[in-house]
């Protein structure tokens, strides 16, 4: 864990595995085949033959336990990484309902709504109007929300209806 593999150190950490690997191999096939005498009951077998089998085996090992320690890390780093990504898109959404919530401006809203109610039996084209232009609004809302970036033609247009609600709002005061 100490030397773990990675993108951007692999070829001094692989030879640095490599050399590790081989001499621990090396020392536990030369104790296995210095220390073969004392055990009896082992096959007698050529020297040479039973050094480089146990160093095979031993580097084969060596690999092998490295492989599965990297592969647990590598697993760990995967679930923290998406436990964080699923954490970002809560946030994300979280943020994106603020962002709704401050576009509609539920003060902007009831006023309108309450100017359209007045307005409904004074002026019905300009209750058309405003009906029309807080219905673009909020349709803009919605898309703008969804998306992450909103092209300057829609933000115009998001604008332009507004300053027509507010036209008829304020009249002469705007």
């Amino acid at each position: 864990r100490r030397w773990r593999v990675e993108r951007h150190n692999w070829p001094p950490v692989v030879a640095l595995h490599l050399g590790l690997g081989i001499a621990s191999a090396v020392l536990d096939a030369t104790l296995d085949t210095g220390l073969a005498w004392l055990v009896p009951a082992l096959p007698a077998q050529a020297a040479p033959f039973r050094f480089f089998a146990e160093l095979f085996i031993n580097l084969g090992s060596y690999v092998v336990i490295v492989a599965l320690v990297h592969a647990g890390d590598y697993y760990a780093l995967y679930r923290a990484r998406r436990e964080e990504a699923a954490a970002l898109r809560s946030r994300l959404a979280v943020a994106q309902l603020d962002v709704l919530r401050a576009q509609l401006q539920p003060h902007f809203l009831f006023n309108t709504l309450n100017l359209i109610a007045e307005l409904v039996h004074e002026d019905p084209e300009a209750t058309d109007r405003m009906v029309i232009q807080l219905g673009l609004l909020l349709r803009r809302s919605m898309e703008s929300w969804s998306a992450q970036e909103v092209p300057l033609r829609r933000e115009l247009e998001f604008v332009e209806a507004y300053l027509e609600i507010m036209q008829v709002r304020l009249r002469d005061r705007l």
